[in-house]
């Protein structure tokens, strides 16, 4: 099977528009976080509007389950496939998650939406790591990750307050229908920042 394949060496650094790329990636990386601080905030008014109580617990609990078990997956897949391609798959995963989890009508619709957005936030978290890393030269590595640890701290702070606003002044509905645009947006900047250098090889799925 002819696939294309790269490595950090063979992504065109100077090539790359590193702002653009670095705030797409931190685009995403806020909002697969925030989903999860916004959810948790809204969920007395999502059980209110759906039922079933007794699946509370898995409202949190399928989301990290698809993250966990689908960031090994989609990391190795990166490496055989390409960053780029496979960080756009995994946001569409979790745009198409935010829509079923926004138009869902039942507590089962929106575990299914649940398990979409984990796989896609299981592709989004690592590679943004991955692909902040290999835009910029060995000695920048360490500045340029360590400035993306506080920025997990924005949807611990800013996650119960859009929570609390659109509940209290919208729909619970739209704290998924957010993170359309805004996953649209950066995936928009990282495909037209990120240039990659590719070359073909025969790839076997293990």
């Amino acid at each position: 099977m002819e696939s294309t394949i790269k490595s950090g060496e063979q992504l065109a650094i100077n090539k790359s528009n590193k702002i653009l790329v670095m705030v797409g990636l931190m685009l995403g990386l806020i909002f697969s976080e925030l989903d999860e601080t916004v959810v948790n905030t809204t969920m007395p008014t999502i059980i209110r509007d759906l039922g079933g109580l007794s699946l509370y617990g898995w409202v949190a609990g399928v989301y990290m389950l698809a993250l966990s078990s689908f960031m090994p997956i989609l990391g190795k897949l990166a490496d055989l496939f390409g960053r780029k391609k496979i960080y756009l798959i995994a946001m569409a995963f979790f745009i198409c998650g935010s829509i079923v989890c926004g138009l869902s009508h039942s507590m089962t619709f929106l575990l299914i939406g649940r398990g979409i957005q984990g796989l896609g936030a299981g592709g989004l978290m690592p590679l943004a790591m991955t692909i902040s890393s290999d835009i910029f030269p060995v000695e920048q590595r360490a500045k340029v990750q360590s400035l993306m640890g506080p920025v997990m701290f924005i949807p611990m702070l800013l996650g119960p307050l859009m929570g609390g606003f659109f509940v209290d002044q919208v729909s619970w509905h739209w704290i998924f229908f957010i993170n359309i645009p805004v996953g649209v947006l950066a995936a928009a900047l990282l495909a037209s920042g990120l240039r990659e250098t590719v070359e073909r090889k025969k790839v076997a799925i293990d």
